[in-house]
């Protein structure tokens, strides 16, 4: 069963934000697509694996995908996709890379060979048994009974041939290309020492709400991290037929000059790009500024229809934007 189900991570949502309110001059923008770019093929291999999840029986597993839980010290460790049972727990850590995986656990290095191309990489082995180590201390720091933990390195791209340099009975069972991770869990199932319950659902579903609550998604200020003045955004709402910035606010509507579409939920998106680029929080007068909006009662009615939480009374009302889910 799936607990948490995997979804676009912000940071995608925020940097397509950013593109679309950039200016084409600015310097900063290849920069910016050539991360996204990174950002959406980690996703696109949490994905391919997901697929292969899919095939396992649900009433068997409850599975929480993009996990950020709070550690003690006020940092945070991030799992790619947890596993529970009521016998034990897998941490997988997903890498999507094509060519040749060349992994040295000696050295603790993961070497991505393609085309003639060397690339060195963030060893995941060591990333995944760093999971682990956090994950376990939650579970006694929950009071939760000692579990079980397996790590696992997901090669998600179907053509990736792995190498292994050394260490290679124990890293074999570690590292796995994406379709043959149901083969290793049933071979944990049926693993002798694995007969025996530790769990019982009741503890499961409270450990898994428990990691609900806790989870905190990364949000980060990509304005600053890319060096960008909030001045240098373009401002407005943008057509959703041609992609226009900016469209006209008339008699309720939305009008594009450029291919003359009408909308009324239009600024949606803008509200969205607000909460993702700016804050979360907008007053009347910063929503006038953004949409382009000259009229207080327009931008309250907008407001209003989309569901902003009010905070405060008068001058000092602002409003929560709701999240697009």
């Amino acid at each position: 069963m799936i607990v948490k189900p995997r979804k676009i991570p912000l940071v995608i949502l925020q940097l397509e934000a950013l593109l679309r309110r950039l200016p084409l001059e600015n310097t900063q923008k290849s920069v910016i697509e050539k991360d996204l770019a990174l950002y959406k093929k980690g996703y696109r291999g949490e994905r391919n694996f997901d697929y292969y999840l899919s095939w396992l029986p649900e009433d068997s597993f409850r599975l929480l995908h993009g996990l950020r839980i709070p550690e003690e010290n006020n940092g945070f460790f991030q799992i790619d996709t947890l596993l529970l049972t009521e016998k034990y727990a897998c941490i997988f850590e997903v890498k999507n890379l094509s060519g040749t995986a060349e992994f040295n656990p000696q050295l603790k290095q993961l070497t991505r060979k393609y085309a003639d191309i060397e690339e060195g990489h963030r060893d995941p082995i060591s990333q995944v048994y760093l999971q682990t180590y956090h994950f376990s201390r939650w579970l006694k720091m929950q009071q939760y009974s000692t579990l079980p933990i397996y790590s696992f390195v997901i090669m998600s791209h179907p053509t990736t041939k792995i190498q292994i340099i050394n260490n290679l009975e124990e890293t074999s069972q570690i590292v796995l290309h994406a379709h043959a991770v149901v083969e290793k869990l049933h071979q944990l199932e049926k693993s002798s020492n694995h007969r025996t319950p530790i769990l019982d659902d009741s503890i499961l579903d409270n450990m898994t709400s428990n990691l609900m609550q806790q989870h905190t998604p990364l949000k980060l200020n990509v304005l600053k991290k890319y060096h960008i003045d909030v001045a240098q955004l373009i401002t407005g709402v943008r057509c959703p037929n041609c992609g226009t910035l900016p469209m006209k606010r008339t008699h309720g509507r939305w009008f594009c000059l450029h291919c003359r579409h009408e909308s009324k939920e239009a600024h949606w998106e803008a509200l969205q790009d607000y909460a993702l680029l700016i804050s979360e929080v907008i007053t009347n007068r910063d929503l006038r500024w953004f949409l382009r909006v000259s009229s207080r009662n327009t931008a309250l009615h907008i407001l209003r229809s989309t569901a902003c939480t009010l905070i405060g009374e008068k001058k000092q009302a602002t409003y929560r934007i709701p999240n697009d889910e």
